[in-house]
């Protein structure tokens, strides 16, 4: 979070969208980034309760393959984690056409296929495995399965929401979705952990060149 809003230059007075932001584990990220004051706006994908807003924050109900909003309308759109869990490739291309289109800059990170933990279920060369070989030994054998709190029904829902909508991208599989983007590798122990797509912008509000 510090290299983004280092990055971006994140200040009070932008407006910044959040996309796809889930409180599954009481996570807002975006609210908790260098500037307390920047106007975030939350796009689930899935349909969830109402949650109280506050003077900084506006929550809005929409797929994120179909923003509500005109184009270049945000300075930055942030989106963590959320690009892999839309099932379908052209899912995928859809949310990230619609993130470049709705903002001036985007900053969209996802985690790498090809590191050998897979980090929704914190297990080994898991997500490596046939499909069929998965379904067998998720519900079972997984570090997150194991170590998680989660009552029944929620583990059931994030087994079930693993095994039928995560698809993990590599360099090249992100680069696709976001052609003008810079893809940054987010590094940890030597390993490429995460990849970020980013597209910034120069303090006089045109797109960056170089980053």
């Amino acid at each position: 979070m510090r290299e983004f809003a280092r990055l971006c230059g994140v200040h009070p007075a932008m407006q910044a969208l959040d996309v796809g932001v889930i409180r599954l584990f009481g996570e807002c990220y975006l609210a908790n980034a260098a500037t307390r004051r920047a106007t975030t706006y939350h796009l689930p994908e899935y349909a969830r309760a109402a949650e109280p807003e506050d003077d900084r924050q506006h929550l809005v109900f929409a797929v994120g393959r179909r923003l509500p909003f005109r184009d270049q309308s945000f300075h930055i759109v942030f989106s963590n984690s959320i690009i892999e869990n839309v099932r379908k490739r052209i899912n995928q291309q859809q949310l990230a056409a619609e993130i470049a289109r709705v903002g001036q800059g985007f900053w969209v990170k996802t985690p790498n296929n090809f590191v050998p933990v897979e980090q929704h279920l914190m297990t080994p060369v898991i997500h490596w495995a046939p499909r069929s070989m998965q379904a067998w030994l998720v519900p079972y054998v997984t570090f997150w399965g194991i170590l998680s709190k989660a009552t029944r029904q929620e583990r059931e829902f994030y087994f079930e929401h693993f095994l039928n909508d995560i698809r993990l991208l590599d360099y090249s599989g992100l680069k696709q979705l976001f052609l003008d983007a810079t893809v940054r590798h987010e590094r940890f122990f030597g390993l490429t952990k995460s990849l970020v797509a980013m597209r910034l912008m120069n303090i006089d509000g045109n797109v960056a060149e170089h980053y």
